[in-house]
């Protein structure tokens, strides 16, 4: 499989593998598992398969479906990087709690400019594996390749815990001292190492 940008259609399949991933109670506050929280990612991700907006996803897919998705965005510096909404997602929608989103992004927000404000780099925003599909490396693939596209640039990302260590494996350093998300841990991946 290689590496290639999510068209229109891949959008269901992408909102599937994120509530497969992202399935615990906090997520379920967050981004409702409703038809109304659907419609929201829907249009997020049809958004962000826009090539005249700010985000890509690139997926690996086989004949039997889509296995893993990268959302990455270029940050261009030097003013502060930008926020959730300035990346383009959505405003909730009625039926979502716009202070869960804002305690989510929030803080990953802060900590990524804490981390990279006014600098030129990649930031890494989202990357899911469908369950069934994990431990064969098609996120260490995504990464790869979206740091061979970065231009020179370092790579910014917040991981959740269990994924600490894949990103080490791939060049990624967490960030000491700065940890404002409870959930979330900033790592960079230098572009001089």
């Amino acid at each position: 499989m290689v590496p290639q940008l999510a068209s229109k259609d891949d959008v269901p399949s992408i909102v599937a593998i994120f509530r497969t991933c992202f399935s615990d109670d906090y997520f379920h506050a967050v981004f409702p598992p409703t038809a109304t929280g659907d419609a929201y990612l829907t249009q997020a991700f049809t958004y962000f398969i826009d090539p005249s907006q700010p985000g890509q996803i690139h997926v690996l897919k086989d004949e039997s479906g889509l296995k893993s998705m990268l959302l990455w965005f270029t940050e261009n510096g030097p003013e502060k990087t930008q926020g959730w909404r300035g990346r383009g997602w959505p405003a909730p929608y009625e039926g979502m709690s716009l202070d869960k989103i804002q305690e989510f992004y929030g803080a990953m927000d802060a900590q990524h400019d804490a981390t990279m404000g006014g600098k030129k780099h990649v930031y890494i925003e989202l990357i899911m594996t469908h369950p069934s599909a994990r431990g064969q490396g098609h996120a260490s693939k995504l990464v790869r390749h979206v740091a061979s596209v970065a231009d020179g640039r370092d790579v910014y990302l917040d991981a959740q815990g269990h994924a600490i260590g894949l990103y080490e494996r791939l060049g990624f350093k967490v960030v000491e001292g700065i940890k404002m998300s409870e959930l979330m841990t900033p790592m960079v991946r230098s572009c001089h190492e």
